[in-house]
């Protein structure tokens, strides 16, 4: 089986910035890998009608019509992800334990630019495409 893709939503707002690195990585890793969570779908949007421009309304629509979008998981390895992280005295965005929860109940590699702040999560696989 190939590796499935769960691009967070820092990558999907460098990509729709015009980051060529993250575009060629998304062709690299073959039609219909890439997805994102209905979390980043969200926080997407949003950032689009905050901006004003119906430019980024259309980009980001375009975006959730081409690209699977994953559902919330299981809510039970969501609050154990979040019982051990937060009794460890870690505490992480609320939305980024759903996106965390998400990928690892559904096995997808999440692409994040912050390893660092998602690598406190065990059994969460995650590559950065990012390059500076």
């Amino acid at each position: 089986m190939e590796n499935k893709y769960l691009l967070d939503t820092n990558i999907w707002i460098f990509l729709l910035h015009g980051d060529k690195n993250i575009a060629q990585m998304m062709i690299s890793a073959g039609e219909g890998a890439c997805c994102l969570s209905i979390i980043t779908a969200y926080e997407l949007m949003f950032g689009a009608y905050k901006s004003g421009r119906d430019t980024e309304i259309l980009k980001v629509n375009t975006i959730l019509d081409k690209y699977q979008i994953i559902p919330l998981g299981n809510p039970n390895l969501y609050a154990m992800q979040k019982l051990e992280l937060t009794s460890k005295g870690m505490m992480i965005d609320e939305l980024d334990f759903m996106i965390a929860s998400t990928a690892i109940e559904k096995n997808l590699i999440l692409v994040t630019d912050n390893t660092k702040h998602f690598s406190r999560f065990d059994n969460l696989i995650l590559e950065n495409w990012r390059k500076r």
